[in-house]
């Protein structure tokens, strides 16, 4: 492909289907997807155990666990 050219499959029905030999296969996106989830799981409880142990003031205003859910007022 030159520079300025579009890609043929970027107008292609259904729209970017980029037909065979173009991305991953299933199997590695779910190792992808895995990978992604085990290397975030310490970094979450490492940060819910901040919240738990600190009373800062900007840690009130992100999910608390303990609540309702996002969108709750934040306890003081």
């Amino acid at each position: 492909m030159h520079r300025g050219e579009t890609p043929g499959w970027l107008f292609s029905f259904p729209p970017g289907h980029a037909g065979a030999g173009y991305g991953y296969s299933l199997p590695v996106v779910y190792l992808i997807w895995l990978s992604v989830v085990l290397a975030l799981y310490p970094l979450c409880r490492w940060f819910a155990g901040v919240k738990r142990r600190r009373n800062s003031v900007w840690l009130s205003y992100l999910w608390d666990s303990g609540s309702e859910g996002p969108g709750t007022a934040p306890r003081f």
